[in-house]
């Protein structure tokens, strides 16, 4: 019992060192914590959760869980004005932005990706279980 309790809390020290978080199911119902980018693998922000504060990254599937399969997604950087997602990692590829929902109170979310997302040249496209890395700007 004493082993397992140890394993999972190295494991959280793990995830937390590297800035990747979960989302509990009543924060999920809720929205976004301030300050982060939120993804979620269904529409209308259910199913498995992500949420980061970094200023960028790249998902990494064997850490998160998370490329190439959210449905929705929310943005509400605390300083930054927009969250953008791209298809590719290393923030290339096509995108869309999201404006931050501390900031803006409007354009922040998206429950469905695969009818177009948020705004950009290519927000008209599905983004659907596309997604591989984001960036905030506006900062």
């Amino acid at each position: 019992m004493m082993r397992n309790v140890m394993r999972l809390a190295l494991a959280g020290v793990l995830l937390a060192s590297m800035g990747f978080v979960g989302i509990g199911s009543a924060q999920a119902a809720g929205g976004c914590t301030k300050g982060y980018a939120c993804l979620w693998a269904d529409r209308s922000y259910t199913g498995t959760t992500w949420g980061n504060s970094n200023n960028s990254g790249t998902f990494n599937a064997a850490s998160t869980g998370m490329n190439d399969v959210a449905s929705s997604a929310w943005a509400n950087g605390g300083t930054c004005r927009y969250t953008t997602w791209y298809i590719n990692g290393g923030q290339t590829g096509n995108w869309f932005y999201l404006q931050s929902q501390s900031i803006f109170g409007a354009g922040y979310s998206d429950p469905n990706l695969s009818n177009g997302a948020g705004y950009g040249q290519y927000n008209t496209q599905n983004f659907e279980d596309k997604l591989s890395s984001y960036k905030y700007s506006g900062c």
